[in-house]
């Protein structure tokens, strides 16, 4: 099999695999750690329970990026990490729904920004930390 072809069927899979768990797996992390509680924290524009939210993204695709390096042949593993989280953030983007009022404050777009962005972040290091274990027969991609 060709190597990109083999590449991008692995990101196929681990997307897929990212959009059926996330939205569960967030739910789980939201009644251990954000649920019931009262923050007293508070940072200007962003909240704990926000921070927690992107904590989550960050860790998730962190992992998901761990378990896709090894799986990846090129030498810009980090090339398809970062397309992981782009594509589940474009996915969910497309078929989601974050309706925004047009007169909310600049910290909900920070908000949303953030959720978008942390998948791409943390593929983009969990396949750059775990990118050694990836096969030697690397591959100009």
């Amino acid at each position: 099999m060709n190597p990109t072809a083999r590449n991008f069927a692995c990101l196929a899979v681990a997307v897929l695999a990212s959009w059926l768990l996330a939205s569960w797996l967030l739910f789980g992390w939201w009644e251990l750690f954000i649920n019931d509680r009262a923050f007293t924290l508070y940072w200007g524009l962003i909240s704990v329970g926000t921070l927690m939210n992107w904590l989550f993204y960050l860790i998730f695709f962190f992992a998901l990026g761990a378990l896709l390096a090894p799986m990846l042949v090129s030498q810009r593993t980090w090339v398809w990490g970062l397309s992981l989280g782009a594509s589940y953030s474009l996915l969910r983007y497309v078929l989601g729904n974050n309706w925004v009022a047009a007169d909310a404050g600049f910290y909900v777009y920070l908000e949303l920004l953030g959720e978008y962005f942390m998948p791409a972040l943390g593929g983009f290091l969990g396949v750059l930390s775990f990118g050694h274990l990836r096969s030697r027969t690397l591959v100009p991609n």
